[in-house]
């Protein structure tokens, strides 16, 4: 833990309220989304999965004898069916007795007005929490990848995954620019890109990870509530185990739908 005098001792670009303290977590590090897909789907086919991309699922169903799956381009079948549709999650995972929320979120590039002050192994990734519970955060400025990235993490608008809008505004900006403004007045510069991406949202923000209330074959992975990627190792191992051995060592019985029993109809 860092008392506030310490943060900025630290981190001389950080502008932050003298209530606030730090925490530094010395384990942490970054995923690279790009990299970890490929490496993850490189091993999978080396082991002996079978790929499939930009083929919509069109319907699926469940009973004792097995699973159906229907796409755009044919029909599959087998014995356990893992519904881990992302922002089609809403769509895909009906009957839940929770509500998923798909809200459409934005992140930024900027360049920062002090060059080098940002960089990987200079500046960390970092989070500051505003009032309300939600954070601005940020990664440092990677060699292969211009520009100082940003966001709020919130809930953004509502939106459906089949008719996003990924035309980023000014409003859009706006929204990322208050917390630079703020707290890295530095790295306060010009935008270089922005990005539209989605959340699907678990009603308290939560990953959801069980079976089907009304099909014991089909395997749940959705609420992922926007921090869910860097978590896909060891969620792709829990899914492995219920659908090939019907249950998994793993503690995941705190991500049961069983906790919303009362809940979101």
């Amino acid at each position: 833990m860092l008392s506030h005098t310490e943060l900025c001792r630290r981190f001389p670009a950080l502008r932050v309220p003298e209530s606030f303290e730090g925490m530094v977590e010395r384990d942490a590090g970054l995923v690279i989304p790009e990299r970890a897909v490929g490496a993850l789907a490189v091993l999978a086919s080396r082991r002996g999965a079978e790929l499939h991309a930009r083929e919509p699922v069109v319907e699926w169903a469940a009973d004792r004898t097995g699973v159906r799956v229907r796409t755009d381009r044919g029909e599959y079948r087998g014995q356990s069916l893992i519904l881990a549709g992302g922002p089609w999650s809403a769509k895909l995972c009906r009957g839940l007795g929770v509500e998923i929320g798909i809200t459409r979120q934005v992140l930024g590039w900027v360049q920062p007005l002090k060059a080098g002050l940002f960089d990987l192994g200079r500046f960390p990734c970092w989070a500051i929490e505003r009032d309300d519970g939600s954070l601005y955060y940020g990664f440092p400025e990677l060699p292969w990848h211009p520009g100082f990235k940003t966001a709020l993490h919130a809930k953004g608008a509502p939106c459906d995954p089949d008719s996003l809008d990924r035309s980023a505004t000014a409003a859009d900006e706006a929204e990322f620019r208050q917390g630079l403004r703020l707290h890295l007045p530095d790295a306060d510069g010009p935008l270089l890109s922005m990005g539209v991406c989605m959340y699907d949202n678990s009603p308290d923000s939560h990953f959801i990870l069980d079976r089907h209330p009304s099909h014991p074959n089909v395997i749940v992975a959705t609420g992922f509530s926007g921090h869910g990627f860097k978590f896909a190792p060891v969620i792709g191992e829990a899914l492995a185990d219920l659908a090939a051995d019907g249950s998994s060592p793993l503690p995941i019985g705190f991500l049961g739908l069983q906790r919303f029993a009362g809940g979101n109809p």
